[in-house]
């Protein structure tokens, strides 16, 4: 069956998460985030340290992010394509 999303407002990824700590203790960069599921997914299983990156989402990248307690560990940041990212923690 497949998962209903609710609008692309603010998303809350607990409920889609299952499983073990899977990803620690890597760095994640999600290139193009969108909502930043996946990259949330990745903190929320252990990263170390994630930085959600899209042109345009960065606002509702941190919204989710604060949403799901995440921001210890993961940032957003606005990021078009052709621009020098200077640094990932």
């Amino acid at each position: 069956a497949a998962a209903h999303l609710p609008p692309l407002d603010s998303i809350n990824v607990w409920p889609y998460l299952i499983g073990k700590q899977l990803v620690s203790p890597r760095r994640v960069l999600e290139l193009g985030s969108g909502t930043g599921v996946a990259g949330m997914a990745a903190a929320a299983r252990g990263a170390k340290s994630t930085l959600l990156t899209d042109a345009y989402g960065a606002e509702l990248l941190a919204r989710n992010i604060t949403r799901n307690y995440l921001g210890e560990t993961t940032t957003a940041m606005p990021l078009e394509w052709g621009f020098r990212l200077i640094a990932l923690r």
